[in-house]
């Protein structure tokens, strides 16, 4: 009895994650893939995660949206994802509006390609980042910090050029742990605004729904959306 027991207890907990779980059968140069599509929660109420399935083995988790914050600052992650030929492509927008200067909330674009091989084999061809953000402080970068322990100084020449060796150096090593931390080539200049038109397109309706109320003010602080 407490096999049987164990056992339909196990059942009901499979089925109850899987409650809030919608999946999608997709065939891509030949093999099938399941999408899967789940409610998770994040700090202001549900959010939704995708993931790749093939031969059930988890492949690839996407969010298509995720929020988080607190009553000083927020910010949101939306995604996406299209399937062109063996290819399938996913974009991710990040914005937030925040009242705090000591910390940085990631906003920015990113699109990353992935193809799949005859045998199924999934791998990463291409992926482009632009990422204004805070970044952890360390002992080989810590020279990079000053006043503010998360801000690191190379973002503040993202927009303007670096006019000595210790900024410019600043730049390329901010750009190199954007590069790490989110797997994909940062691009900035004639690409980042490329990068940033066809993320805006493709998340359009998302982008305005998900931050239609903020509303730079004393409440909502600084936005960036």
């Amino acid at each position: 009895m407490k096999v049987k027991s164990k056992y339909f207890i196990s059942l009901l907990l499979f089925f109850s994650l899987n409650l809030f779980a919608q999946t999608e059968n997709i065939t891509i140069n030949g093999n099938q893939f399941v999408f899967k599509t789940s409610d998770i929660e994040c700090t202001f109420g549900d959010c939704k995660e995708l993931t790749l399935f093939r031969n059930n083995q988890k492949i690839i988790s996407h969010f298509l949206f995720y929020e988080d914050g607190d009553s000083m600052c927020a910010s949101v992650e939306i995604g996406t994802y299209k399937i062109i030929n063996n290819q399938i492509i996913f974009y991710t927008y990040w914005g937030n509006y925040d009242r705090l200067i000591s910390y940085i909330l990631p906003y920015g674009f990113r699109k990353q390609i992935y193809e799949v091989n005859q045998n199924g084999k999934i791998t990463l061809v291409d992926s482009e980042i632009y990422m204004e953000t805070s970044l952890e402080k360390t002992e080989n970068n810590k020279m990079f910090f000053q006043e503010l322990q998360y801000v690191h100084v190379g973002i503040n020449f993202l927009d303007k050029t670096p006019k000595n060796t210790f900024e410019i150096n600043a730049l390329k090593d901010y750009k190199k742990k954007v590069e790490k931390e989110y797997h994909a080539n940062f691009v900035d200049g004639k690409q980042r605004n490329k990068l940033e038109n066809e993320v805006r397109e493709v998340l359009k309706n998302e982008i305005i729904s998900a931050t239609k109320d903020w509303v730079e003010n004393e409440y909502f602080g600084t936005i960036k959306k």
